[in-house]
Order: C-alpha cells, then sequence, then structure tokens
C-alpha cells in the first residue's frame, strides 16, 4: 500500500520528470501528482495535464514562492536542472520542501557526487551534504550516463552504421534507460518511508561500447561499429553542438572515469522495483525503429 498524500515534482520538465510522471500514470497515480514547473502553459505542462497530472507554477530561483506550491506535500522530488548552477538550486529545493513541513524529500544526484574535484561533484556533493542535514526524512537517488544518450548517435548509426566516442571499445561502465529511472522514482515516491536515509544507484548492467555496437547489429540487422576517437576530437564535436563549456568537462571527466575502469556501479533497481532493470540488448530493441 502506498502512503496517502499529495506528491509535488520540481524540475520534472526534462527526461527524467517526465519518466517520472509516465511512470505515475502508468501506476494509476496520477491523480497525486503535482508538477512545479517554472512555465505552466508550457506544451510539457499541457501534456502532463492531460495525463490527469496537474502542473503549478514553480521555480527554483523563487524560494518563497517554491515553499508556498509544497505546503502540504507528502513528498517531493528535487531534480536537478541541467544548468551549470543546479548545485544552488536543489539546495533552493531542499530549503523550501523543510520550510513547507514536507514530510519526505528526494533528490536526484549521481553517483560520482563525492569526487569533490570533478564539476558534477562540485555541483551536487553540496546538495546530498545539504539534503542529509535538513532534518528531514530524505532519500537520495543516484543516476549514472543515460542509455538514452545513445539518441545522440542517430544520425551517424542511420547513415553510417557507426557511432563514435572516446571511450575505450572494452571498457565496462554502467548507464541507466531513462525509464527505469522514472519508475524507480515513482516506487519511492509511492512509498517514501520504506527508503528514508538510503542512498541508491539506479543503473542497468554495465556493458562495453563494443557490446552496444552488437546490441545495435543484432536488432538493426546490419553491421554497426563503434569508432575509438580521441577525446579532443569529441569535445570539438560537443562545443559545435553548442553544448556549454562546463558540461563538456563534466561529461569528458566520465569517459576519463570509464577508462579507467572507475565507472562500474551496483544498481538498487530490482530492490525497489521488483524487475531487473533494462539492459543495453533490450533497449536497442525496444527502440530499434527510431535508428533504421
Amino acid at each position: 500500500m502506498s502512503s496517502a498524500g499529495k506528491i509535488v515534482l520540481v524540475g520534472a520538465s526534462g527526461f527524467i520528470g517526465k519518466a517520472t510522471v509516465s511512470a505515475f500514470v502508468k501506476q494509476g497515480a496520477a491523480n497525486r501528482v503535482v508538477v512545479a514547473t517554472r512555465n505552466p502553459s508550457s506544451a510539457t505542462a499541457s501534456a502532463f495535464a492531460a495525463s490527469g497530472v496537474n502542473a503549478v507554477r514553480g521555480d527554483l530561483n523563487d524560494v518563497e514562492g517554491l515553499t508556498d506550491v509544497l505546503r502540504g506535500a507528502a513528498a517531493v522530488y528535487i531534480i536537478a536542472p541541467g544548468t551549470e548552477d543546479r548545485g544552488v538550486l536543489c539546495i533552493n529545493g531542499v530549503n523550501a520542501a523543510r520550510a513547507a513541513g514536507v514530510s519526505h524529500i528526494l533528490v536526484l544526484s549521481v553517483p560520482t557526487a563525492s569526487d569533490a574535484g570533478t564539476v558534477f561533484g562540485a555541483q551536487l556533493g553540496p546538495v546530498e551534504a545539504a539534503i542529509k542535514d535538513c532534518g528531514t526524512a530524505y532519500t537520495i537517488i543516484q543516476l549514472p550516463l543515460f542509455t538514452d544518450n545513445f539518441w545522440g548517435h542517430q544520425d551517424t548509426l542511420k547513415s553510417e552504421g557507426k557511432f563514435y566516442a572516446p571511450l575505450k571499445p572494452d571498457a565496462k561502465h554502467t548507464s541507466v534507460a531513462v525509464q527505469d529511472a522514472g519508475e524507480a522514482a515513482a516506487a519511492i515516491l509511492l512509498n517514501p518511508r520504506q527508503h528514508a536515509g538510503r542512498t541508491y544507484v539506479i543503473a542497468g548492467p554495465a556493458y562495453t561500447y563494443t557490446e552496444a555496437a552488437a546490441a545495435f547489429s543484432a536488432s538493426l540487422k546490419k553491421p554497426v561499429e563503434f569508432v575509438h576517437v580521441p577525446f579532443d576530437a569529441a569535445e570539438a564535436s560537443f562545443r559545435s553542438k553548442g553544448w556549454p563549456a562546463w558540461q563538456v568537462k563534466g561529461l569528458l571527466e566520465l569517459f576519463q572515469a570509464v577508462n579507467k575502469g572507475a565507472y562500474v556501479f551496483r544498481s538498487d533497481f530490482k530492490a525497489i522495483v521488483g524487475r531487473e532493470p533494462t539492459s543495453i540488448q533490450q533497449w536497442v530493441e525496444g527502440v530499434k525503429s527510431g535508428f533504421q
């Protein structure tokens, strides 16, 4: 049985927020969910409303206003936005939830949050410290690289049967399907007391990019090749796409960790959801039409 009460998602307009809302809808719990967004008139907010989820104005830059939105909530999920100041914004969300008297706070983080010398560690390490010290029941959900990032290789996979990255072909690493991340978050938010004080990693089975190429080859029924490129070439490619410098640096730090064998994590997904997490083979098979 799930605990009754309003559940508020803050910063839910991105992939993780949408996946979490989708999980609530599938479980028939959409009527308990409120999405706090800077623009409740956006197309995304309208889509939430169409699925039975209420969308209201709520901004991580406005602690006082967000506090009002969060009053009466049984649980709140603070989803780190894709901005350089996201650490500050998430701490604003923690402070707002505490001031509102929310019973349980779930925050989104990364498995490398304790690596203070890295971009993502410097951003999200202080968030984890803040929630542990806030005096409110909490859960931390750490997500590694997204398996769904393969959509960034869609064009070359279609046109060349190849994808490119600075990862060693045989370097094992962990990623997470966005759908799995949303399903796990929804399960925690529906039964927060079971997860109080816990830090979870949500991830699928580790794999290499050679194995990913084999998965694409099998599902697309054509040869697919992974091409290992130098880091400077990868950096130039990311910058040419308009990625901000901090994000490029942070991503390259993760790739370096993969190549050092330091990016394989034990997953808590099955213990939370009750099924095995999505493997690279299953993910590719499920989305193969988009790469054909």
